[in-house]
């Protein structure tokens, strides 16, 4: 293509031309607009870094250097990706790997933006509710009042009344009705009776300390003086009375009559209400959240299942678990010693007490100190150990007083059509809310203004359902949500943008879909491009390539090796490193080794009910690779990440945090003595992090060359070769290798550091050799050469802590690569590696991975299984969440979860061997397994 280049037009592709940023070998390449893009090709091999470290870097720093000089000073500076030139490029918008939110006041609501919509609506048009008397809670106006005199029959007779307050005693009474008399109003009301004010005894009234005052005395009538008599008898009233009045209306010739408030307050049932705003819905502010759960939706309370942990046992059997130590059990003796006096059953079991012998347990009585007072005076002392002891016995619940809506009571009395704002947000799923919000019933002027937040909380809905979403609330915190459900609503807030003409980027957005679940996500990926978007995807779903309009397979290899476009065009049966597996040239090996499982012990989860887990019951294999599948949403991060993991961690000591614990039994306990979350987070990406430094083996390196004789006579240390501290690194880069000039608001500009020419490292520790090789030397070689080096000089130690990387299928690497340079796929086995190199002296460990083949070419996939296996042949256990097929037919066991999401999910679908999954008919990944045309081995 490079010498044809120049003929494709920019207003119809993106043409580059000589990319060579990181890995990629001079590319040109031209790439059709308003298309469906599929990058594909193995990890490392130059995908990320063409479309966004080129691509859509390139756009961000146009965009940035097209804005002023002063607002390019508060923005940062965009790298010059490397290339010759870039044509037709249009504005980008990137969806990356998004990790999991970790605060917990983020939620479903605040990430898509509909909450922000919702608030604008409640504030807007809600109708305050009083939780006293069900009435509407408003401010009322002269015309308010006066419409409501006008809306009685002619003839009625009412009186316009106001409350006075009389402090002072007898001569202030006498005072005030002198005054009242002198300014024209001839009657009161005192004691429900009608009075006339000159010719009542004070005397009579000196223990009154409030008096009504008539104002006016009118019979609806159809004159045109009656509206303007009213008008100023009203205006006059709610001055007398502050803004406050009455009007007693009589009807039928009643005596006593109806008695009706008006207040330019906003008052109801003698209580003052707060207004809405949207500051009211703002959970993130102090103002509004609730003030016990400080906005988070949960609190701490006591446990009664930790506090009683066998309600078969009664107290003088110790069923209190607080109260089993040697200084608690003053509290036990106490209690048992008031049974008389108290009439409290202490050898009943603790399930057969009635409630109220519950509640003497609990909160105690005037005997004996109960539970609570245990836990007050452990609060009381402040001390390590009743810090502790608390925090054994608690768990985290749904808040109480907001019932998980985390906002303070008043606001939860703003309704809108019926609904409290508590009642969409958590009561409703989004399917459910969709369709509350299309069948809304508005006055002609709430409509009005609802129209906008509508249309907006409409569309959004609609984008959010549209990806499978619909059993999700927008009260769901989350850092509850699984990866596939992050990445389906970055996808929709990219929809519900409607944005036209730009470049979408997208990094892998099947991560966490189940392969059911990938139908709609090519849906979305369609509809983005039919609305005139270039939509750009790197991916190794199979599904998701195949719908592509055009696939772009970019290797041969990885690393160094790769950075080459193999083949670009329409999806057909042509050699490359991936049409070769779509094709099924190739195929992953699928190890058919026979296990039987009767034999092996099990470890047990039983009666689970949590979120939307139904009482479910597993097990799986202990020193084997169990795999739950299930599509997205059906509960499995649910079971691993916040049942599962947090038992287990609890009951080794890695966890104190309150969490829910639950039902755990079984035999293979016995194999497992350690667990090990392996999650999505990356490592860290420091610019002067190695991956031979996270896997602990560039320390032995550095002692390696400070054991060196020149070393050892210069008096060098370890810390010498090590370019992070200044003993032995370059002076003038700092170690970079770089030198970086900031150009005020152009790009900066950066040139190799001339005094070290890129090594790192100053002359003197350059000097230092081992075996011919200083530490630049031996730092540039790749994990391969490496491990051949070190081994062949009598280093076996080094090389055995570098042999996983190579393991991992990260032999290509070299050693001193940067780590912020490194792919997705390539950080998740550098993490997997330093795993591998303690696998041998590790204890037996529980490893739980989430969704480990994110990043990794089918090609990877294999070299992932191999590494999986050396785990177990180590007497290790495997959990494993995932939705590749390939994994999981390698599995040894598998729980599917479902059938469906949500509501519709949170069930034990099948547990067994994978043979016994692929003829199971209810099972989503059973189907999967068992469609036609499947590239991988059955």
């Amino acid at each position: 293509m490079a010498h044809t280049i120049q003929n494709f037009d920019p207003k119809d592709y993106i043409v580059i031309r000589g990319a060579t940023t990181h890995n990629l070998k001079n590319i040109d390449i031209a790439i059709p607009k308003k298309t469906l893009v599929v990058f594909t090709g193995l990890s490392g091999s130059g995908k990320t870094t063409l479309v966004f470290d080129t691509i859509y870097a390139e756009g961000q720093r146009r965009y940035i250097e097209s804005l002023s000089t002063y607002a390019r000073q508060f923005l940062g500076k965009i790298q010059k990706p490397e290339f010759e030139s870039i044509a037709g490029l249009t504005p980008a918008i990137a969806v990356k790997q998004q990790k999991i939110s970790h605060n917990k006041r983020s939620t479903v609501g605040t990430l898509t933006e509909v909450y922000n919509y919702v608030k604008v609506l409640y504030a807007r048009v809600g109708k305050v509710i009083s939780p006293f008397s069900g009435k509407e809670v408003r401010k009322h106006t002269v015309a308010d009042i006066l419409h409501f005199l006008k809306g009685h029959p002619l003839g009625v007779r009412f009186q316009l009344v106001v409350e006075k307050q009389v402090k002072g005693g007898a001569q202030a009474l006498e005072t005030l009705l002198k005054t009242l008399h002198e300014s024209g109003y001839h009657r009161i009301f005192w004691k429900g009776e009608n009075h006339s004010i000159h010719r009542l005894l004070v005397e009579d009234m000196v223990e009154t300390e409030t008096l009504d005052l008539v104002i006016d005395r009118l019979v609806v009538s159809d004159d045109f003086d009656f509206e303007s008599r009213c008008f100023d008898s009203i205006s006059l009233a709610l001055s007398e009375g502050e803004g406050r009045c009455k009007v007693l209306v009589f009807e039928d010739k009643k005596r006593t009559p109806d008695v009706y408030q008006f207040s330019t307050f906003f008052e109801e049932d003698g209580c003052e209400f707060l207004e809405p705003s949207p500051h009211l819905f703002s959970f993130n502010a102090p103002y509004a959240r609730c003030p016990n759960c400080e906005g988070s939706g949960v609190a701490e309370k006591l446990s009664e299942r930790l506090v009683i942990p066998n309600p078969d046992l009664s107290v003088s059997q110790d069923a209190v678990a607080p109260w089993r130590g040697l200084q608690s059990s003053v509290y036990k003796r106490s209690l048992m010693d008031a049974t008389t006096v108290s009439g409290f059953p202490c050898d009943t079991p603790y399930k057969d007490l009635t409630e109220e012998h519950k509640r003497m347990l609990w909160e105690g009585c005037d005997h004996f100190d109960g539970i609570r007072d245990y836990f007050d005076a452990l609060h009381m002392r402040k001390s390590k150990g009743g810090f502790m002891q608390r925090l054994r016995f608690k768990e985290v619940g749904v808040c109480v007083s907001c019932g998980g809506m985390r906002l303070r009571k008043e606001a939860l009395y703003i309704q809108v059509a019926g609904k409290s704002i508590s009642d969409v947000v958590v009561g409703m799923t989004l399917g459910e809310l969709s369709h509350f919000f299309d069948q809304i019933v508005l006055s002609d002027h709430d409509r009005l203004v609802a129209e906008r937040p509508l249309i907006e909380i409409k569309k959004r809905l609609e984008c959010l359902i549209h990806l499978g979403l619909y059993y999700l609330n927008l009260g769901r915190a989350a850092n509850t949500l699984s990866g596939g459900e992050i990445q389906r609503i970055s996808l929709a807030n990219c929809l519900g943008n409607n944005l036209r003409g730009v470049t979408y980027v997208l990094d892998e957005p099947s991560i966490g879909l189940h392969s059911w679940d990938t139908r709609g996500l090519v849906k979305v990926l369609k509809q983005l491009r039919d609305m005139g978007n270039t939509v750009l995807v790197v991916e190794h779903d199979e599904d998701i390539i195949r719908a592509a309009d055009q696939i772009v397979d970019m290797g041969p290899k990885s690393g160094h090796l790769a950075g080459e476009i193999l083949y670009q065009g329409a999806l057909k049966d042509v050699e490359g490193v991936t049409l070769d597996y779509l094709y099924g040239r190739k195929i992953v090996h699928v190890d058919k080794e026979s296990r039987t499982f009767e034999a092996q012990e099990f470890i047990h989860f039983s009666d689970v009910y949590f979120r939307n887990l139904k009482g479910v019951s597993v097990r799986f294999p202990a020193r084997a690779m169990t795999v739950v599948t299930g599509v997205s949403g059906s509960g499995k991060s649910t079971l691993v990440h916040e049942v599962i993991y947090p038992t287990l961690a609890r009951r080794f000591g890695l966890m104190i945090e309150p969490s829910i614990e639950f039902n755990i039994q079984g035999g293979g306990l016995s194999e497992v003595d350690h667990v090990e979350f392996v999650g999505q987070d990356s490592i860290t990406k420091n610019p002067r992090s190695i991956p031979i430094t996270y896997i602990k083996a560039y320390d032995d390196i550095r002692t390696l060359f400070s054991e060196q004789a020149l070393a050892k006579a210069q008096e060098m240390g370890a810390g010498h070769f090590s370019y992070n501290t200044p003993l032995g690194r370059c002076a003038t880069c700092k170690g970079d290798g770089e030198i970086c000039e900031e150009m005020q608001f152009m790009p900066d500009v950066r040139y190799t550091c001339e005094d070290c020419g890129g090594k790192r490292f100053g002359e003197d520790v350059l000097l230092v050799t081992f075996e011919g090789k200083n530490i630049f030397d031996i730092l540039s070689l790749t994990v391969n050469e490496a491990v051949t080096f070190f081994t062949d000089h009598d280093q076996k130690d080094i090389a055995r802590k570098i042999v996983p990387l190579k393991e991992v299928g990260l032999g290509y690497l070299r050693m001193n690569q940067s780590v912020s340079q490194l792919s997705g796929g390539e950080l998740q086995r550098v993490k997997l590696a330093a795993f591998i190199a303690k696998g041998s002296s590790l204890v037996p460990t529980l490893f739980i991975f989430d969704e480990p083949t994110v990043g990794l070419h089918f090609e990877d996939v294999q070299v992932l299984l191999e590494v999986f296996r050396s785990l177990i042949k180590y007497r290790h256990t495997l959990l494993i969440v995932e939705h590749n097929l390939n994994l999981v037919k390698n599995a040894d066991w598998v729980i599917d979860l479902g059938p469906l999401a949500g509501n519709e999910g949170g069930e034990v679908i099948f547990q067994g061997t994978v043979s016994e999954l692929s003829s199971h008919e209810t099972s989503y990944t059973g189907r999967c397994l068992n469609l036609e045309g499947s590239p991988f081995e059955a």
